[in-house]
């Protein structure tokens, strides 16, 4: 989730904006951000959760 946070809001600040439109920019893209990485967070606990039911299932340790 921080390596989101540092990179994102670079990519929606631009030189041509003042300082409140690049700030409102870059809080948006730090909120996204840590959107993304909660998705990713439960999309991969869902992966290992389903890895670890089949090795269980499997017998395997």
């Amino acid at each position: 989730m921080l390596a989101l946070m540092l990179v994102f809001p670079g990519f929606a600040v631009n030189s041509s904006m003042n300082d409140s439109a690049a700030s409102d920019a870059a809080q948006m893209m730090i909120w996204w951000s840590t959107v993304l990485a909660r998705i990713l967070t439960a999309v991969l606990a869902l992966i290992f959760q389903i890895y670890a039911a089949r090795k269980e299932r499997d017998g395997i340790r």
